[in-house]
């Protein structure tokens, strides 16, 4: 479809990083990315992707809502999840959330943070009204924001985009867990 490359050079862009290429007629092209490193001082909820981490059965059956206003960032989860068979639903801003959360039944939330009409503290807030659900925090920006004041605030915890989908695993498992186990 030729959106390959604008898609790639957006999100590296987003994550502050540099898109190059270098292309010989008949040889072919090389394309190189260069992304600076992500430090975060979310300790206590942070989880390593050292090994990987499969979908337990009970976990599939929990209907879990996607909102972030980068449908390419949605579009990479829900292929994951579809892959996986996870139930899931996708929506593209806070106020699609709100309104998808009083209608449907809603077991955990990833929420992008920064978002155009609603940011995810404000989207956060407004959900918590209406049902109490876990809800992570999906940022490529975590130097712009407080990671204990995303705990505090109330969110389960914290995912850095680009997505590593065994701690994206991890963090489910381990939220569901502690829900299946009172």
């Amino acid at each position: 479809t030729g959106l390959g490359l604008p898609i790639s050079r957006k999100i590296i862009n987003e994550h502050k990083g540099t898109l190059s290429v270098n292309s010989e007629e008949g040889k072919g092209s090389i394309f190189s990315i260069k992304l600076p490193e992500i430090k975060s001082d979310i300790s206590k909820k942070e989880v390593t992707s050292e090994e990987e981490i499969s979908f337990p059965h009970w976990i599939r059956k929990r209907n879990i809502l996607i909102v972030d206003d980068d449908t390419s960032d949605i579009d990479v989860i829900s292929s994951y999840f579809e892959m996986n068979e996870q139930l899931h639903h996708s929506v593209t801003c806070g106020n699609e959330a709100i309104g998808f959360i009083q209608n449907n039944s809603v077991d955990l939330v990833l929420l992008d943070i920064k978002m155009k009409d609603m940011d995810g503290y404000e989207t956060l807030k407004e959900i918590k009204k209406i049902k109490e659900v876990p809800i992570v925090a999906i940022s490529g920006f975590i130097p712009e924001y407080d990671s204990e004041k995303m705990i505090e605030t109330g969110f389960s915890a914290l995912i850095t985009k680009p997505v590593d989908f065994n701690i994206l695993n991890k963090t489910l498992y381990d939220i569901f867990d502690r829900r299946k186990n009172r």
